[in-house]
């Protein structure tokens, strides 16, 4: 008995070094207070990585987390710090997933409208909408201009815009071909001899709208008018001061219906004086006071007010055109312009105004400045009048700015400093190192390289969709030395604006002729057997190496000896009527993968010939000859480019392709799933009756959302299984 109690005291005491030891040597977790994330474009939530809340933990070979798919609200995300030992240490951080992806707009490409006996019409989105939507929330669409009238041009283009519930939006543009009132007078009447008065400045065409009488009628532009003087026709229908006196035939035409009217017109001399009056040095925002305050309503003009918005997008502060900023905030354009005349009619020919705007964009300061100057309004002391309209975003730094000009390893401060961990982007720093292949994807898979310094980091926060592209300067220092200036550029796609800048790589490495081709799915998994060369194919590890050749520069035409039906499952088929029913999105190479009929279209049919894949009715495809699809892995990775070639002269990287097999949109192909758990049942029937019927129940243990389920069933030669049948779902049977 004695003996006994020793040995549970000696257990007791080696298990309280081990637990003592581990809580010695346990590794410290640092995690972040709080960060605040945005849901993903094509689902409403965020799926978080350990990166994006661990603050400084090291000496660890993994970081995990407790939980990773997020949706909006915040959420506490503990992330799990292992060692080598196997000790773990934990901290936590609380996550704000917010939405800050923009909803999808989609517009029809044109429409035609007919104006009304008023010459004009009110567009309303639904004109427009093409099936727009958001994953988050209802949309409200808006569009803009949503009058059209005889000042349009013909045709207009017409934006909608889309906005989800967090104030998100999406535009797209339809064209809109104008059609003129069909109801108007045919039988066009003139009002016969007129007079036309002009003042001393400027020149003015006469239009039909002066010249024909009785309502309805066309935009007047719409008609053909011709003066003649002497019986010569003017090149145009202009006239000016120094045409005072004389008198013109005109002639106004219908080019529809060709009917035409006449009579005449004679130029008399207008007497402008005083026609406008400017006083105020303020904005209508400003007390109202006599005219000596800087804003009365004794003259005949309101100065706009300063505009501050929320967090102004960088294509919008980089050109704060009057136009943008009323479409983006979805206001009239009025209520941000100057306001003239004080209810004088704005045909008076008397007040010519002819306005020039100068916008001066300060990116960095998140303000600009515009300055309306109006000329050319007739006054015996006409001086020109200008006017500075202040822009203003109230966030000095923006999620959206690309303000940086250092990498992302440099210290950090606001845009001025060079380098902010707030702006749009973290740039790459320079690197050294020695081996060849240094493409962004290169690099991407070399667990050396810090991830930061592969490829530019945009702002997850900011909705723009950047789109990456690189350009590289090799100069060779000696024969086993070489500089690359690798030149990124980021596109801003809603205004086409670009940032870039410059990495250094140094390469410490000699130049061979030799160039290492790999294939490898979407998850890494090799790609054997792929013809490369003649008489090359792709090794076990799905690479190959060849000689460089500058008169056969291009790879392409890649085929692998792998059956259709391989690696095709019940969750691709689901996956495809999801992504037709505009429930999930899939990516570039997945959406190419899908064409299974190759028509370029992805729709129901290339669903029906997947499943009959799937379900062993078919046993290939007959619209390709490979089952492989293959695109350049730096290309798609930079870019999303699918490019299915490769010019191979640079010695400075390794052409690794990725292949997804047709309609393996789970790709699944090569992955190593095995069964985790395995549920197996005998059934012992001594006797067996042709048509026998054997009956079972599957049920979790548990709440589940299923999509699909297999099973498999296992016979041997005595019977044959003629069919399964299942109370709620349609059964397909494969025998393989």
């Amino acid at each position: 008995m004695k003996s006994i109690k020793n040995v549970h005291y000696i257990f007791y005491v080696i298990l309280v070094i081990l637990m003592n030891h581990r809580i010695m040597y346990a590794q410290i977790a640092i995690c972040k207070n709080a960060i605040t994330v945005s849901t993903i474009p094509w689902d409403c939530s965020y799926t978080v990585v350990p990166s994006d809340i661990d603050d400084g933990s090291s000496d660890y070979v993994k970081l995990s987390l407790n939980r990773t798919k997020l949706p909006q609200g915040t959420h506490d995300v503990t992330l799990i710090v292992e060692k080598s030992t196997g000790s773990l240490s934990f901290c936590t951080c609380t996550v704000n997933v917010i939405d800050k992806s923009a909803p999808v707009a989609v517009s029809v490409q044109s429409i035609a409208v007919g104006f009304n006996e008023q010459n004009r019409i009110e567009l309303t989105p639904l004109m427009v909408d093409n099936g727009s939507y958001d994953h988050c929330s209802a949309v409200t669409m808006s569009i803009s201009p949503n009058v059209i009238d005889c000042s349009s041009p013909n045709p207009l283009k017409v934006t909608l815009t889309v906005k989800d519930s967090a104030g998100n939006y999406n535009q797209a543009v339809t064209e809109v071909n104008i059609v003129q009132n069909k109801n108007r007078i045919k039988d066009i009447i003139c009002k016969g001899d007129i007079t036309f008065g002009v003042p001393t400045i400027g020149s003015f065409e006469i239009t039909a709208d002066s010249l024909l009488e009785g309502t309805p009628y066309a935009c007047p532009g719409y008609y053909d008018v011709v003066l003649k003087y002497n019986n010569i026709s003017l090149p145009a229908p202009v006239v000016s001061i120094a045409d005072v006196g004389k008198t013109f035939d005109y002639f106004v035409t219908d080019p529809e219906t060709l009917k035409t009217c006449f009579g005449k017109v004679t130029i008399v001399a207008l007497d402008c004086n005083g026609a406008l009056k400017v006083y105020d040095r303020f904005s209508r925002c400003t007390p109202v006071g006599d005219i000596n305050s800087g804003h009365s309503l004794l003259d005949d003009v309101e100065w706009p007010c300063d505009i501050t918005i929320d967090n102004a997008p960088q294509f919008l502060m980089s050109n704060p055109d009057p136009i943008r900023i009323a479409d983006y905030l979805n206001v009239d354009l009025d209520s941000i312009k100057p306001i003239f005349f004080d209810g004088k009619p704005t045909t008076n020919k008397c007040i010519i105004l002819g306005e020039s705007i100068q916008v001066d964009p300060f990116i960095f300061e998140k303000k600009a400045r515009i300055t309306y100057r109006y000329i050319n309004w007739e006054d015996n002391n006409f001086v020109p009048v200008s006017y500075i309209q202040w822009v203003i975003s109230n966030e000095v730094e923006s999620t959206c700015l690309p303000c940086d000009t250092q990498p992302w390893n440099t210290p950090f401060g606001n845009c001025a400093s060079g380098h902010t961990v707030n702006d749009a982007v973290e740039w790459p720093a320079d690197i050294t190192v020695d081996f060849l292949e240094v493409a962004p994807y290169d690099l991407y898979i070399n667990p050396a390289i810090h991830p930061n310094n592969v490829e530019p980091k945009t702002n997850a926060a900011c909705p723009i969709q950047w789109v990456k592209s690189y350009d590289d300067l090799v100069v060779q220092i000696s024969a086993s030395q070489h500089t690359i200036d690798r030149t990124w550029t980021l596109l801003n796609p809603q205004n086409n604006e670009t940032y870039t800048y410059t990495q250094r790589i140094f390469v410490n490495a000699a130049v061979s002729n030799e160039r290492k081709v790999c294939f490898s799915t979407m998850h890494d998994a090799p790609i054997t057997e792929v013809a490369i060369q003649a008489n090359v194919v792709s090794k076990s590890d799905g690479c190959n190496a060849i000689i460089f050749d500058p008169n056969a520069k291009i790879i392409g035409s890649f085929k692998a000896g792998t059956d259709f039906q391989t690696g095709i499952d019940v969750e691709d088929v689901l996956m495809f009527k999801d992504y037709i029913w505009k429930n999930i999105a899939l990516d570039t190479m997945q959406k190419s993968a899908a064409d299974v009929n190759n028509d370029g279209n992805l729709s129901n049919l290339d669903v029906h010939i997947l499943q009959n894949l799937w379900t062993n009715q078919i046993s290939d495809i007959t619209a390709y000859d490979t089952p492989w699809k293959f695109v350049n892995a730096n290309d798609f990775f930079v870019g999303k480019e699918i490019q299915e070639s490769s010019d191979i002269s640079s010695p400075f990287e390794r052409y690794h392709f990725k292949g997804m097999k047709i309609g393996d949109l789970n790709d699944s192909y090569g992955r190593d799933e095995g069964i985790t758990k395995r549920t197996s049942f005998v059934l012992d029937d001594q006797l067996l009756t042709q048509g026998q019927i054997y009956v079972f129940k599957i049920a979790p243990l548990t709440d589940i959302k299923m999509k699909g389920f297999q099973i498999a069933i296992e016979k041997n030669d005595a019977f044959d299984i003629t069919d399964v049948l299942g109370p709620i779902v349609k059964v397909h049977v494969i025998d393989k």
